[in-house]
């Protein structure tokens, strides 16, 4: 007896309430009594019967219950109570089912069938006794008897299909089946066939009707015992879980069940039934199984409630003995493999937080002619079958919280479809499997084999890698892959080594993405394994497209093998096989040092023999990863794929091809595609510019447009630079980029085309140290000047059609002298007219050749006179061409064009610096005031040559007069000193030799250029005598090694062959002597006194 609560009395009450009283039972007794009386006198009884319990059903009174269930409904609080409630009940269930007098139902024609035989049997005593003049023989008596048994016989087994438990249970209806209509038919003849005999001999017609309806129904019988198995069935289910509900007293579902139908049972004690109950929630939980479970135990049970599919108003329960029959047991009885499948589903589903559903089995495989595995799926709320592999499959025989099937001897995996599990016992290669009969239910994507056995063995592998990828993966929190695709795993072999590749796919849920899994190093969790990454895989129906659900595993096998390589330098041949390690170790370095992993395509080998390895490998930056931090990490990625060559082509912001290995020779014949050799070669200059620092902020590095052979040993690079590197950055990083890419030479030219640049290269020095001068270049069809060499090995010359006047400076024992002389002797073999000045000096340099000068002029005067001259030259040649029609100097006609004119100034810079050291004289001494005079004399003489000087080399261009002024290494403001210096300067072409300062040497515009040149040439041997540059007026400037044409009596021998010159006579232009304190100087008619002593400002250019 369950807890029960008595209802206490309401103390306000003054009137009891009034005790309720059920006389159904004296009307059944009394009944009963007076049935059997009329029976025995011949009346119909039965009639009496059926109206009179019928009666008593109708006067049945519910007992007043003194108690309450946990719910707080009233029940029974004694045995009294108890009684007086089935008692009620038991009448109740007397004609309460209208069902059961149904004319269509068989079972109310079996018990017409009885009634009428009853009726019979009644008319056969009669006729028996002769009594036939009785009551017993009339047809009214005769018809109440049948009409009454019929009712009383319909309406008794309608009580006895009526449950009497607290949890309702319904008797199925018997209905008429197809399948059994012959045979009814058959029964039903043979009834009316004896019916008719009997008759005919006895006369007795209620056989008519009995024997028909007594036989038709008897092929329904099976059907009749089954739904009363069934019913008997529900009752015991019923019974089972009210005692138990009785006995929660505090239960965590709101209200009992309401219903228990379709009750199956196993013979080892399994149990299931469905309850109707208005929450099925309330009951598929952990909560009511608990509570409901201590007694159910208390009985050697176990229960558990799933739900039944999508039904909202039912629920499934589960009972099972503790004891776990033999698993071939088991199998063999689908009740009790369902049973615990279920209950199995119910403990991992609470363990882990999921509502359990009910199983479906289909058996597919068999061992000894028993089912031994089953296709299984869970009709319900469907489990994330995800979770289920990784959750309820983890390895685990602890108990309540062991694996799925642990505790019922079953094995259980998930197909890899993700919608159902295959359930078997024993080991798969035992089983013989309907490979027909499971063809639906193998996942093709998964493997196509038709071999289930197979198919299943695979799915164990499966189950067991996920195991390992689950224990790799739970420090980085990633979950395992979902899909191993081995049906397209590959395996790559050479003779000393293989790898194999298999597909992997990751689940959608999470967000997470191939390249997730490239990051991490799984070689420890794969036992040590030499080569274990995760390389990303490409989808091939759409160009340069990745999976991002789907990666290769690229594992050794065997795991360990030192044979292996492991570094780029080493992977040298062109198998599949080694492009596939190549691409493994190259995607490791960028996983193992970028913030993101790249996407690394296939390899492509370059190298034909095994002498030298560069693999050409494309690559995609993913995850933000920018040019700029590759070249960042790019000595660490070299490094970590153990390259000795990283070069870097970009397609874009985030797609490059990565050559590299271990050399990048320059022989075509050593590669394997001659193209691929020169497109090498640009990359290493680009990866050169890179290294010198040459890129932008987002990482971006000058690329190579060409690379082609030029003059001599030069070879021409043409570059693109990338918008936001400014020119300044590019100059200032050409040492670098020389450096990194094995240059020893290198020279910038002019480029016409915005953002590009063009350089002359070369390994070595293009430079000989020293050149003997080649008169054999001058032809007399030009008018250039030889003097020396250039680095792309042509002749340089002076052409004075584009640079009309020269300034040969440098260091001291630079050579400049010699440039000169040589450029003096090379415009003598042209046949122009030279006339020579140094005051500082003396031109002692030009004095073996003296005799083939026009003039020859070693002081401060002489110097003034010969540039005066050369002013008064200027003019009359001007005025000339004036005359005959305007032009220059070239269009003047031959037979009055004065000779050329080459006017060579050395040591111009000291002619420009004037003596600021007068002395003061506050006594008056003369000698102090001659030396003051002097001194302002020889000022003013520098101040007439520069000014001359200055007018040449703006004016002289057109009258064929040039310049050629020799100086030490100029200061960057020596030639301000000129007039007009802005204008001036700009009509020069500078010569520089030595390795000095260069601002004041060459224009403003090259000097950076000219300063890296001569650093370049001071790195690689220095500079010898002759060395330096070369600008031509409004040019960029160039290396030269200038000739050496001799000094001396070598000099003099040089030039022995050429006519001597006529001197020109400059007396008129000398400038006359001071006037001295106490000193007379004769007069000298014969020459023009010119005073320039000045004390004004006038000629002073200082400013």
């Amino acid at each position: 007896m369950g807890r029960t609560y008595k209802r206490q009395a309401n103390r306000r009450t003054k009137q009891q309430t009034p005790v309720v009283v059920s006389y159904h039972t004296p009307i059944r007794i009394i009944t009963i009594i007076v049935s059997i009386l009329l029976i025995m006198f011949g009346l119909p009884g039965m009639l009496l019967n059926s109206i009179g319990f019928w009666f008593a059903s109708v006067m049945a009174r519910k007992p007043e219950l003194t108690g309450f269930d946990a719910w707080r409904q009233p029940e029974p609080s004694s045995p009294r109570e108890q009684r007086a409630l089935h008692s009620y009940r038991k009448a109740k269930a007397w004609f309460a089912r209208w069902q059961d007098f149904d004319p269509r139902s068989p079972i109310f024609m079996w018990t017409v069938g009885v009634g009428a035989t009853f009726a019979s049997l009644q008319y056969l005593f009669a006729w028996y006794t002769n009594t036939t003049n009785t009551l017993w023989m009339t047809w009214w008596s005769l018809t109440g008897t049948m009409i009454g048994t019929s009712l009383f016989l319909a309406a008794w087994i309608g009580a006895k299909h009526t449950s009497m438990t607290r949890t309702h249970c319904t008797f199925r209806p018997v209905k008429w089946t197809k399948s059994r209509s012959t045979q009814c038919l058959g029964f039903a003849l043979a009834g009316i066939l004896a019916s008719l005999l009997v008759w005919a001999l006895t006369g007795c017609w209620p056989f008519l009707v009995g024997l028909p309806c007594l036989l038709t129904p008897i092929p329904i019988t099976h059907s009749w015992k089954a739904a009363r198995s069934q019913f008997t069935a529900d009752i015991e289910s019923a019974t089972m879980l009210d005692r138990w509900i009785q006995q929660v007293k505090k239960p965590s579902f709101r209200s009992r069940p309401m219903m228990v139908t379709q009750t199956q049972t196993s013979p080892s004690g399994e149990r299931m039934f469905l309850i109707s109950v208005s929450h099925p929630n309330e009951w598929v939980n952990q909560a009511t199984r608990d509570d409901l479970r201590p007694y159910a135990n208390s009985e050697n049970l176990d229960l558990a409630f799933v739900f039944h599919g999508d039904d909202k108003l039912h629920a499934l329960a589960n009972i099972a003995p503790l004891q776990t029959p033999d698993p071939i047991a088991l199998t063999s009885n689908k009740v009790s493999l369902m049973v615990r499948c279920n209950m199995e589903t119910a403990r991992l589903g609470f363990n882990y937080a999921t509502w359990p559903g009910s199983s479906i089995l289909l058996p597919v495989g068999y061992s000894d002619s028993k089912a031994a595995a089953f296709v299984w799926k869970i009709k319900g709320p469907q489990p994330d079958w995800m979770q289920v592999q990784s959750s309820w499959l983890r390895g685990s025989t602890d108990g309540e919280l062991g694996d799925w099937g642990s505790l019922i001897g079953l094995h259980m995996i998930v197909d890899p479809s993700y919608t159902h599990g295959w359930v078997y016992r024993g080991e798969i290669e035992n089983i013989s499997f309907d490979d027909d009969k499971a063809a639906r239910y193998r996942f093709q994507q998964f493997s196509t084999t038709t071999d289930t056995k197979h198919y299943l063995s695979l799915i164990s592998n499966h189950e067991r890698d996920l195991d390992t990828w689950d224990n790799a993966l739970k420090t980085v929190k990633l979950p395992p892959p979902v899909a191993i695709l081995y049906d397209n795993a590959e395996r790559f072999e050479t003779q000393d080594w293989a790898l194999q590749v298999t597909p992997m796919g990751i689940s959608q849920q999470g967000g997470f993405q191939a390249t997730d899994y490239m990051s991490i190093d799984l070689r420890p969790a794969m036992g040590d394994s030499t080569i274990a990454d995760v390389l990303g895989m490409p989808n091939a129906t759409v160009r340069d497209s990745w999976y991002t659900r789907y990666f290769r595993f690229v594992q050794s096998v065997p795991a360990v093998n030192p044979r292996i390589p492991t570094v780029l330098r080493s992977v040298r041949g062109s198998s599949a096989a080694h492009a596939l390690l190549a691409q493994v170790i190259a995607s490791r370095a960028f996983a193992s040092i970028l913030k993101r992993p790249a996407l690394v395509g296939k390899p492509e080998q370059m190298s034909n023999t095994d002498e030298w390895t560069l693999w050409r490998i494309p690559v995609e930056l993913t995850g933000g990863v920018t040019p700029a931090d590759a070249r960042r990490a790019q000595p660490r990625l070299k490094s970590m794929m153990g390259a000795d060559i990283a070069l870097w082509q970009w397609l874009d912001a985030s797609h490059v091809i990565l050559w590299a290995g271990n050399q990048c020779p320059t022989q075509t014949n050593q590669w394997r595609y001659p193209q691929c050799a020169k497109q090498a070669v640009k990359l290493l200059l680009d990866d050169a510019w890179a290294q010198a620092g040459a890129t932008t902020k987002d990482g971006r590095s000058i690329t190579t447009i060409s690379y082609a052979p030029a003059k001599g040993t030069l070879k021409k690079a043409v570059f693109t630079i990338p918008a936001g590197l400014p020119p300044d950055k590019v100059e200032s990083c050409v040492d670098g980029f020389c450096s990194n890419a094995g240059f020893s030479y290198s020279k910038t030219l002019p480029s016409a085309q915005a953002g590009q640049s063009i350089m002359l290269v070369s390994e070595r020095m293009p430079l000989p140290e020293y050149v003997e001068a080649n008169w054999n270049t001058i032809t007399g069809e030009s008018l250039q000047l030889p003097f020396g060499v250039l680095d792309d090995g042509s002749t340089a010359v002076w052409n004075p059609h584009d640079t009309p006047h020269l300034l040969a400076s440098g260091t001291t024992g630079s050579g400049k002298s010699s440039v000169s002389l040589t450029l003096v002797q090379a415009a003598l073999r042209q046949g122009i007219q030279v006339a020579v000045t140094d005051p500082n000096k003396g031109a002692n340099d030009f004095r073996p050749i003296r005799d083939k000068l026009i003039a020859f002029e070693d002081t401060l005067e002489g110097c003034c006179a010969l540039t005066s001259w050369a002013v008064s030259q200027m003019r009359y040649r001007v005025q000339l061409i004036t005359e005959h029609g305007g032009g220059d100097y070239d269009s003047l006609p031959e037979a009055i064009k004065p000779p050329r004119l080459l006017i060579q100034i050395d040591e111009f810079n000291s002619l420009l610096v004037k003596d600021k050291s007068k002395t003061a004289n506050p006594l008056g001494d003369p000698e102090i005031d001659n030396q003051n005079t002097l001194t302002d004399w020889s000022n003013g003489i520098r101040t007439k040559i520069g000014f001359n000087v200055s007018t040449l080399l703006t004016q002289a261009r057109s009258a064929g007069i040039m310049l050629l002024l020799g100086a030490q290494q100029l200061n960057a403001g020596d030639l301000d000193l000129l007039p007009q210096a802005s204008t001036a300067k700009s009509m020069l072409g500078r010569i520089f030799l030595g390795n000095g300062n260069t601002a004041g040497n060459v224009s403003q515009n090259n000097v950076r250029e000219a300063n890296r040149l001569l650093r370049q040439s001071a790195r690689n041997g220095g500079m010898p005598k002759g060395r330096g540059l070369y600008e031509r007026m409004g040019r960029s400037v160039d290396m030269v090694q200038c000739w050496y044409s001799g000094q001396g009596e070598a000099l003099a021998h040089s030039c022995s062959q050429l006519p001597d010159a006529k001197p020109v006579d400059l007396s008129s232009y000398m400038p006359a002597k001071p006037e001295l304190v106490g000193v007379v100087t004769p007069a000298d008619n014969d020459r023009v006194q010119v005073s320039l002593t000045s004390t004004t400002d006038d000629w002073i250019l200082d400013d």
